[in-house]
């Protein structure tokens, strides 16, 4: 059994905090901050569907409740403590359509999971108790944290021990 991630409601698990992104700018929504002695793998593979990638359930809501535009572009990124900035680790969505087309409940449904999959650059991203992972989204709205839901697929999130 994995780790649970989420930012949902105003509520978050264990190392997560939700934040606002900036319009217009690749910036984070979700940030990924193990704590002392606690490391983190994000797998690029789970039994589940026929493509790689890191599954990522979300419904995406601005400030005013609306969802946001469907070009809004997703990706998650990592930033270790040497880095001056987030580098982006996966491939780019450039469109939200899987999203706001499919409930959360049906994103995570075997035959609709590929379309929330996310393709890291590796087989898998360590986030070590110093590092920090993002969810990233650059729209010309603003995401409302308390309206937003965003899940990482339990399986696919390990914790290690680090020391």
């Amino acid at each position: 059994m994995g780790t649970n991630l989420y930012s949902a409601l105003g509520e978050s698990s264990e190392y997560v905090q939700a934040t606002q992104n900036v319009p217009g700018q690749l910036t984070p929504v979700m940030v990924i901050s193990p704590e002392d002695g606690v490391g983190l793998r994000l797998l690029n593979n789970v039994a589940m569907g026929e493509k790689t990638g890191l599954p990522i359930y979300g419904k995406f809501v601005d400030t005013d409740g609306n969802p946001l535009p469907i070009n809004t572009t997703v990706a998650i990124g990592y930033k270790s403590p040497t880095d001056k900035n987030i580098n982006v680790v996966s491939e780019e969505f450039q469109t939200i359509q899987s999203y706001l087309k499919k409930s959360i409940t049906q994103q995570q449904d075997t035959d609709n999971i590929d379309s929330v999959k996310h393709v890291l650059g590796s087989s898998s991203l360590e986030v070590r108790d110093i590092d920090e992972a993002y969810l990233l989204v650059k729209s010309t709205k603003q995401v409302d944290p308390a309206a937003c839901e965003f899940y990482l697929e339990q399986s696919a999130v390990e914790e290690v021990d680090i020391e």
